[in-house]
């Protein structure tokens, strides 16, 4: 097993088992650090016939098992209000389609487009209908969460921003809103959810398989989030500092009409003092793991 994910109780030895038996074992594994760990499947030792020594036997069904980031359940966020149209609704959000939500129907009128004609409903009543859509309006928030540190070697300031972002995109899904999430280390990470689209477990999946990254990585981030901002309503972002480059990326979206809420999750001071520091829609916030860990309910 791997040396992060290792049982919590000695291997049981069974004294005897007959022929074409069989034998049910549990185990408990408790892992001491957020990843995805390969399991290779369990280990079988004998030592028949004569108990002198152990034969091995690998059972092959390897698994995989994701590890998330622990994280408090928030009761309140403060998050900026507004909706922004999106065409086509979830549909287009989610790539699956360019169709509208269906509304409902009603009698033809002369310039009504002929691709809306509902055939059906006119052979019932002997009469031109076409069907009704209507166009969606929902909030898109943008969660980007900054890998960038230094820190050796279990990066407490990385590993708290992650918690962080985890509860943050408990809260907004509960709330049914459209996560945007994006995070960029040794990968660049992007995954939409909630309403239809992907759910809070597969975030958190991301989340546990995130890496810190040595270099920045806001060059890799920029242009994503800049192709989809006239859809966003609003960006969260978690950084682990605030430095030149952090407020350049920071200034650059509050310029494209996004407005940032920033977290600064680092136990020490920041490179840039955050007294006075603003994003254009209010000041920084500078959060430690401890706080983190303890949970926050209301941010």
């Amino acid at each position: 097993t791997h040396s992060a994910m290792r049982p919590d109780e000695s291997p049981d030895y069974i004294r005897y088992l007959p022929a074409h038996a069989t034998c049910q074992l549990s185990y408990r594994f408790t892992p001491t650090t957020r990843g995805l760990y390969d399991l290779p499947g369990p280990l079988a030792l004998s030592a028949f016939p004569f108990g002198m020594y152990h034969q091995a036997q690998r059972i092959k069904q390897q698994q995989q098992i994701h590890v998330y980031p622990s994280y408090h359940p928030l009761t309140h966020m403060k998050l900026p209000s507004g909706r922004k149209h999106q065409p086509g609704g979830v549909e287009f959000v989610s790539q699956i389609g360019d169709s509208e939500e269906y509304h409902g129907s009603r009698e033809y009128r002369p310039g009504d487009p002929l691709r809306d004609l509902d055939y059906r409903a006119w052979a019932r009543v002997g009469q031109p209908i076409v069907k009704e859509y209507k166009q969606e309006y929902l909030c898109r928030v943008a969660l980007t969460v900054d890998t960038c540190t230094n820190q050796k070697p279990f990066y407490p300031d990385l590993e708290a921003a992650l918690s962080l972002t985890a509860s943050i995109a408990d809260y907004l899904c509960r709330d049914n809103l459209i996560v945007d999430l994006f995070a960029a280390g040794p990968d660049l990470y992007y995954l939409q959810a909630g309403r239809s689209l992907a759910s809070l477990e597969q975030i958190l999946d991301i989340l546990a398989c995130i890496e810190p990254s040595k270099k920045t990585t806001f060059d890799r981030l920029a242009p994503e989030i800049m192709t989809q901002s006239e859809e966003m309503s609003a960006i969260i972002m978690i950084l682990l500092d605030w430095d030149k480059n952090r407020q350049h990326f920071v200034e650059q979206l509050g310029q494209s009409g996004l407005v940032p809420r920033v977290f600064v999750v680092r136990r020490g001071e920041t490179t840039i003092p955050l007294d006075g520091a603003a994003t254009g829609a209010g000041m920084i916030e500078h959060l430690t793991p401890e706080m983190i860990e303890m949970g926050i309910g209301s941010i």
